[in-house]
């Protein structure tokens, strides 16, 4: 049987078309591979003071940032535009936020090329204009900048699966670097490569050091006991208009007496954020660490409830 030429220009465009899309396929899953491998609190470093990790974003901007007055919390410490993207992309990987000092904060999330460009078209380009970004490349990566008000530029980049974005561009720069010290150790040494900290079930979870927090206790002898400085970790919950909290610290025998007090503490920072909430708190002692757990009832609903957590 003879093929005339516009047969086999046909069977040559399907071909191609096929390879081009399998091919498409195997590297988004080889980007999604990459991505998995890559410990995004080892790429924060621990040039930070506080960590803040979204592990359903859908959730979170559903239960938090729908709300005005709670969205409004968020805003204050992290950038409405890292906001827009969780609220308006349908986002289900953890995402992780750093905090760096004079108020800067960098956005690490794992996201491959096709969600990369869906977050540009829905929130970026709306945000700054259908303005083409200035794009500059150093050691590899390219940066892309979008002028921002107050003479800034918000830049980010995209390799590896993993999407980073800030306004600082020393902080992109620094966090490009790491992630190519990453590859390399997570390539070549799979054994030695950072271990990926246990995944947490609430949709928000931060990392803080203890001395941001000024938890501190003075006892009748004017004596100040202080929280050593060291990383407290809290989980937070929002369910049925009620929000959770869960958090730890190791225990220390000679300020037993103080961990109930330092628990109460918490707890009016807890309602120093969320002012429309009563919170009620519990301290226990479990083993080598004091756990603090509470929760938190709308001021109208919560009356003269006593309750505790159990």
């Amino acid at each position: 049987m003879k093929l005339d030429k516009r047969e086999v220009g046909i069977s040559a465009l399907i071909i191609v078309t096929v390879l081009f899309i399998v091919g498409s396929f195997i590297s988004r899953i080889q980007e999604k591979q990459a991505a998995l491998q890559i410990d995004l609190y080892a790429l924060a470093g621990k040039n930070n003071h506080a960590l803040l990790t979204i592990n359903r974003p859908d959730e979170f901007a559903r239960s938090f940032l729908s709300q005005p007055s709670r969205y409004q919390l968020f805003a204050t410490y992290i950038p409405e535009i890292f906001l827009s993207i969780i609220s308006e992309n349908r986002l289900s990987a953890p995402l992780l936020i750093a905090f760096h000092s004079h108020q800067e904060a960098v956005l690490y999330m794992r996201a491959d090329k096709k969600q990369g460009q869906t977050i540009f078209q829905t929130t970026m380009s709306r945000q700054y204009g259908p303005y083409t970004p200035l794009h500059q490349e150093k050691n590899g990566t390219i940066f892309y900048f979008l002028s921002d008000s107050g003479n800034r530029f918000f830049g980010y980049f995209q390799q590896e699966g993993i999407w980073v974005a800030s306004y600082s561009r020393k902080l992109l720069e620094e966090s490009a670097e790491r992630l190519r010290k990453l590859k390399t150790a997570v390539s070549v040494e799979p054994k030695n490569a950072p271990k990926q900290r246990k995944s947490s079930q609430a949709p928000l979870s931060i990392e803080i050091e203890a001395e941001a927090l000024r938890l501190s206790v003075r006892q009748t002898d004017s004596t100040l006991y202080k929280i050593p400085n060291c990383r407290i970790i809290a989980d937070l919950h929002s369910e049925s208009d009620r929000i959770y909290y869960f958090s730890q610290l190791p225990y220390a025998a000679d300020a037993d007496t103080l961990y109930t007090r330092i628990g109460d503490t918490l707890a009016l920072r807890i309602e120093h954020f969320f002012p429309e909430y009563r919170i009620f708190n519990q301290t226990t002692v479990k083993g080598p660490e004091v756990l603090f757990s509470g929760y938190g009832i709308i001021q109208s609903e919560a009356g003269n409830s006593i309750v505790k957590p159990s």
